[in-house]
Order: structure tokens, then sequence, then C-alpha cells
């Protein structure tokens, strides 16, 4: 099961799409609530690679100043089956307990 963190950086990191640099991911992660330091979103991508749950990859990315090599994140299989079980445990605990809602199909 995932802590939340993980499960929002892993959002976060889908969220960011193809550009999902550590910085664009704690953008997505930090707007919606769930963190507000960069470096615990830079531990928590360290420790989602580790576990296999997404890849990293060097890419040439479009900054401010041109075109720069990032470390570029990307969710794996076992990172979307592991984030599908650990929000479906979060959801059947809440609905368990009088609290119900739905999350958002295709992750």
């Amino acid at each position: 099961m995932l802590g939340k963190l993980e499960e929002f950086t892993i959002l976060g990191v889908m969220e960011a799409g193809r550009n999902a640099t550590a910085a664009n991911v704690f953008k997505a992660v930090s707007e919606s609530g769930g963190a507000s330091a960069f470096g615990a979103v830079f531990t928590t991508l360290d420790r989602l690679e580790a576990k296999k749950y997404v890849k990293a990859s060097e890419r040439l990315v479009q900054t401010g100043t041109g075109e720069k090599s990032r470390k570029v994140y990307e969710v794996t299989g076992l990172g979307h089956k592991v984030l599908r079980e650990s929000l479906s445990v979060t959801s059947s605990l809440a609905a368990k307990a009088g609290f119900s809602w739905s999350f958002a199909e295709g992750c």
C-alpha cells in the first residue's frame, strides 16, 4: 500500500505527462495541496523509482532558457497497479465508515 505522498506523487507524474520533471511533478502535487516542500516530492520520486513504480530517463526538455537535459519520470505498469489498489483500499475503508466518493477510471 502506498503512503499519501506516494499516491500524490504518482498522480503528479501522470498529470505532468510527457514533461514530468521533478519540478513539474512538484507543481502538480503542490497545486493540489499534496505537498509544500520540493525536497519531499524529490525524495518520494527516488523512493518510487527504487520500488519500480516510476521510471526515469534523461530527456531534453524545453525550459525558460532553452532546451536542457532533465530527468523525466513516467509511471510504470506496476505503479499503475499499486496506485489503483491503494486508492481502492482507501475508498473501501471510507465506504465502511459511511463516507463515499468515486475516483475517475483510467489509472
